[in-house]
């Protein structure tokens, strides 16, 4: 490869470094500079960061909420708990709405008079988005500045090809205290230890020394960092009959929690370790203020 063919850093500019190939055969880049070192592939066709989705959104929305729509009723409860707002009457917009599924959930659970806007780069999506309540919105600029109290980007911003500006964007769109709850695959330079890499229309790959230096160029004060099991679709909900168990077992807490256990840790736990038994990294997960 030859140096003119280097692409520059996108969240700094600076010039990068080959680092790999991607199982997916994509060109890996690393930025020189130490203070960045942010990872990315370079944008060769249009619309390279959009997610290819099945042409019924519907049923794969559906397909979704079978395995989330626990997990998405705690994260909204969570997500709720964390900002400020009378709760009444709340502003919201997830952004990259994709198949839907988390903003339709959150609809059951808010307030009728809140509002809840759904932005995604596939526009053809407006009209299943208002079947399920949702207001749909072609530009971030349709939304007034200083009016939202919440921003959604769940699995969204390693997929957009400036996101220091279009998080300048987004912040602007914030009440005073309101805040953007975001979640991303933590990337690393071994591809075997995060899973950042596996989705094809991921085009940034952060660190978290770059998303550090993303959220501070974009203006915000700070980054809270919260655990990944928030995001985990099964975390709180066992497969078992807790009532069968107790019949068959009696009440000792020590077995049924060994039962338990030991289920989790074969389905679960064992994929948080690599082939070279190194701990996987995580998802960056949190609000950014």
């Amino acid at each position: 490869m030859k140096e003119n063919e280097f692409p520059n850093c996108p969240l700094c500019g600076s010039k990068s470094n080959f680092l790999f190939v991607s199982k997916l055969k994509k060109n890996i880049f690393k930025c020189e500079d130490k203070k960045c070192s942010h990872l990315f592939t370079p944008i060769n066709e249009f619309n390279q960061g959009v997610c290819q989705r099945i042409e019924d959104l519907e049923l794969e929305s559906n397909q979704f909420l079978r395995d989330f729509k626990g997990r998405n009723k705690r994260l909204t409860k969570f997500l709720l708990k964390n900002i400020c707002s009378n709760k009444k009457n709340i502003s919201i917009l997830d952004y990259g709405t994709g198949n839907g599924h988390l903003p339709r959930v959150m609809r059951e659970i808010i307030p009728k008079e809140s509002v809840i806007y759904a932005l995604d780069a596939v526009k053809e999506y407006d009209i299943f988005y208002e079947k399920f309540g949702l207001t749909p919105i072609k530009d971030i600029e349709n939304i007034k500045p200083n009016s939202l109290d919440l921003i959604i980007m769940t699995e969204v911003i390693e997929h957009i090809v400036y996101p220091i500006e279009t998080l300048k964007s987004l912040k602007s769109k914030l009440k005073s205290k309101g805040k953007i709850f975001i979640t991303t695959p933590g990337a690393s330079e071994t591809e075997s230890d995060t899973n950042a890499f596996d989705t094809v229309s991921h085009i940034q790959f952060f660190t978290e020394k770059s998303f550090e230096k993303l959220i501070k160029d974009s203006g915000f004060n700070n980054f809270s960092y919260f655990k990944p099991k928030i995001m985990q679709p099964h975390f709180f909900e066992t497969p078992f009959d807790k009532d069968k168990i107790l019949r068959l077992y009696g009440r000792s807490k020590e077995i049924i929690k060994k039962i338990i256990t030991n289920y989790y840790f074969k389905k679960f736990l064992k994929k948080s370790k690599t082939k070279n038994n190194k701990k996987r990294i995580y998802h960056i997960i949190g609000f950014a203020q």
